[in-house]
C-alpha cells in the first residue's frame, strides 16, 4: 500500500510509486485502444469505463485517444470514490483534481454524442461548475446521473456559486433531450431557505418545477429512489444530505421532513402529466 503523502511531487504519472497495478492497468487499456484505432481505423459507437480510480490517468494523452473517442454516440462513466482502495489519511484532494481534468479529455471528446451516463463520486463533488459548463453535445438526447449532489445555483440567479452545476448541464442540453434519469441522487440542504439568501439550496419541488418549464423536447423521466421519508427507517431522508462536521462528514437522517415532501409530490405529479401528454401526442 502506498504512502501518498509522502510523495514530493506528482508531476510524472506514470511512476511505480504513483499507481497500483489496478490503475496502471486502467491507463494501460485506454492506451491500447488508442494504439489499435491509429493501426486498424478501429472504433466504436458505444463506450463504457466502469469504476474508474480518481487518480491522475496518463493513458487520457495517449496518441490516437481523442480521434477514437469523437464519434462514440454513446458514453458510460462511472468513477470509484477518493480513497476507496488506499489509506484514508493520506490527502488526496490533489491527486483528484488532476484526475479530472484529465477526465476532462475524454468528456470532451465525443462530438456525436447521444447518450451520456455519469456515475459521480458525490463524497468528493465531482467536476466543478467551470468544467460542467465546459460540456455541450448537441446531439443529446439522454442523461442519466446517479450518485451525485444535484443543484440549480445558475438558473436561480447565483451563477457566483462555484459547484453544482449538474442542473445547468441538463437544462443546455433541453433542445434535443428526450429521457432523462436521476438514480440515487441527492440535493444539498446545508443552508436554510430564505427569500433574503441569495444563494439558498434548491428543493427538488423547485428542480421539477424547472425541469416541467424548460425541458420542452423531454417525453421521459425516470427517479429513483423518490424523494421523501423512508417508509421502513423512519430517521433516512431519501434524496437530500447536509454536510455536519469539519471533516466532511454528512447525514441523511432528519428529525423533521427537510422539505415539504407533499410539495415535492405535487410537483413531480405535474412534471409526470405533462410528459404523459407529450407521449400521447407522439403516438
Amino acid at each position: 500500500m502506498e504512502d501518498f503523502y509522502l510523495l514530493p511531487s506528482l508531476d510524472k504519472y506514470d511512476r511505480d510509486w504513483l499507481s497500483s497495478p489496478y490503475r496502471r492497468l486502467q491507463s494501460d487499456v485506454l492506451r491500447m485502444l488508442a494504439k489499435v484505432h491509429v493501426d486498424t481505423g478501429f472504433h466504436v459507437n458505444t463506450l463504457e469505463l466502469h469504476r474508474l480510480f480518481a487518480f491522475p490517468n496518463a493513458g487520457v494523452y495517449a496518441h490516437g485517444l481523442q480521434s477514437f473517442l469523437t464519434p462514440v454516440k454513446s458514453l458510460y462513466v462511472s468513477l470509484i470514490g477518493v480513497g476507496s482502495d488506499d489509506k484514508p489519511e493520506y490527502d488526496a484532494w490533489e491527486l483528484y483534481d488532476r484526475f479530472m481534468e484529465d477526465l476532462m479529455v475524454i468528456l470532451k471528446a465525443p462530438t456525436s454524442l447521444e447518450s451520456f451516463t455519469y456515475s459521480g463520486d458525490r463524497f468528493a463533488h465531482g467536476l466543478t461548475a467551470a468544467q460542467w459548463d465546459q460540456l455541450t453535445y448537441p446531439h443529446l438526447k439522454h442523461i442519466c446521473l446517479e450518485d451525485i449532489i444535484l443543484g440549480n445555483m445558475c438558473i436561480l440567479g447565483t451563477a457566483q456559486s462555484k459547484e453544482h452545476n449538474y442542473t445547468c448541464f441538463i437544462n443546455r442540453h433541453k433542445a434535443t433531450l428526450e429521457r432523462l434519469e436521476l438514480l440515487s441522487c441527492v440535493r444539498h440542504i446545508s443552508q436554510l431557505r430564505s427569500n433574503n439568501n441569495p444563494e439558498e439550496c434548491v428543493t427538488w419541488s423547485d428542480l421539477f418545477e424547472i425541469f416541467n418549464d424548460e425541458l420542452q423536447s423531454l417525453v421521459e423521466f425516470t427517479i429513483n429512489p423518490l424523494p421523501g421519508r423512508d417508509a421502513d427507517k423512519e430517521a433516512e431522508f431519501f434524496g437530500c444530505y447536509m454536510w455536519y462536521d469539519d471533516q466532511g462528514g454528512y447525514r441523511t437522517d432528519f428529525l423533521r421532513d427537510p422539505v415539504d415532501p407533499d410539495a415535492d409530490r405535487l410537483a413531480l405529479a405535474r412534471f409526470q402529466e405533462k410528459l404523459a401528454g407529450r407521449r400521447r401526442d407522439h403516438l
